[in-house]
């Protein structure tokens, strides 16, 4: 069944800690009641959600994961007031064009950021997470390869996922040696790049579907 609200339906699982409410007809985001203090993972995707502010989330106070993926967000959802826990956020195939500062800056352990399918124009605002940041997942963006110089900016970078931006050439611009994990599949690659410092520490490479 489709739910649209919930209605405070939660409130006597006080010991919830995940909690799937993806594939429904979520306008606005549900209210979880007294259940919500305890959820770690909040799965939201393929909702009909156009926005998300931080009095939405802010009864979400020990929240993790949370996944806002293929929704219809026009902009950075406002999560100032779940920023000192959420670590991993997934955003794929919103209407997202830029991060505005004012909303990453406050996400203090964010770890893993998805953003596949976003219609993306520019990455310099997410050196903000420099500190912090250890996954970023920019697939199938169509994002302009000159916009990878800001990913260099990110020093705890572990994974760096650009599959499928119809990339024929990557610019040799310095990325971060902390890099173990680099996805670069299904672009338009004639040949390896050759990027700065990611013979330190890279073990996992995948470029096939490439016309190397």
């Amino acid at each position: 069944n489709l739910l649209y609200d919930i209605q405070n339906k939660l409130n006597h699982l006080t010991q919830l800690y995940s909690l799937d409410l993806g594939y429904h007809k979520f306008a606005l985001f549900p209210n979880l009641g007294s259940c919500a203090s305890t959820i770690l993972t909040l799965n939201l995707e393929w909702n009909n959600l156009s926005s998300v502010s931080s009095e939405d989330v802010t009864s979400l106070s020990s929240i993790r994961d949370l996944n806002l993926g293929y929704n219809f967000l026009s902009v950075f959802p406002e999560l100032c007031s779940i920023g000192s826990t959420l670590e991993t956020l997934a955003l794929n195939t919103n209407a997202i064009r830029i991060f505005e500062t004012e909303r990453l800056e406050c996400l203090d352990k964010i770890l893993h950021l998805r953003m596949w399918g976003v219609p993306l124009t520019s990455l310099q605002n997410v050196t903000v997470l420099a500190d912090t940041l250890f996954m970023i997942g920019i697939a199938y963006t169509f994002l302009s390869p000159s916009e990878i110089v800001y990913i260099g900016n990110l020093r705890n970078l572990g994974e760096l996922v650009l599959t499928g931006n119809d990339y024929e050439d990557i610019p040799d611009v310095p990325t971060p040696s902390t890099i173990y994990y680099l996805r670069l599949d299904n672009n338009k690659l004639k040949s390896i790049p050759m990027l700065k410092n990611l013979g330190v520490r890279l073990t996992v490479l995948q470029i096939f579907n490439n016309p190397i």
